[in-house]
């Protein structure tokens, strides 16, 4: 989804960039990437993809971005976009469980509807036109958010969730 959209948005947007943080740790993941790299080859005139394969320190690249996407379709605790926000990047990430329990939707970040291509662009077209004060606001909320967050909070309120639903 997010090399479709990509894709269009280069076509309109010259000066951007992904930069896709990660890279094959099992078979199925080398499968995956060669599939990405293939991808990539449809942006021949300049380089608007980086596939940083493996790297130690991701804190350091991700300080390099101006924008996070997640564009999961499931997940369980999505420690990439904690991260993410604990550098302060505005985060968009797929309205799926783990997400949105992180994200309030235009308060520390943004949601979309997953597998929903055409508002993955509207919303990558959002962030491109957020304004400095709008970015600095959203980032203040996400470094808020995620100052007393912990994997035992996280599961706390998911277990606190399932019996509230008995």
């Amino acid at each position: 989804d997010l090399l479709v959209v990509f894709n269009s948005l280069v076509k309109k947007y010259s000066n951007i960039k992904l930069t896709i943080i990660g890279g094959a740790v099992s078979n199925s993941d080398k499968i995956y990437l060669a599939n990405l790299l293939n991808k990539k080859s449809i942006f021949k005139e300049k380089t608007y993809i980086e596939i940083t394969g493996i790297i130690s320190d991701v804190t350091n690249k991700l300080r390099q971005c101006n924008y996070y996407i997640h564009p999961s379709y499931r997940e369980g605790v999505p420690k990439s976009l904690l991260e993410a926000m604990s550098v302060g990047l505005v985060v968009l990430a797929s309205n799926i469980r783990g997400a949105r329990e992180i994200i309030i939707n235009e308060k520390n970040g943004f949601l979309y509807k997953v597998k929903n291509k055409k508002e993955l662009y509207n919303q990558m077209e959002k962030l491109i036109h957020l304004n400095q004060k709008e970015i600095l606001k959203i980032r203040n909320n996400s470094l808020d958010t995620i100052k007393d967050y912990s994997e035992s909070k996280y599961l706390e309120r998911q277990l606190n969730g399932i019996i509230d639903s008995l």
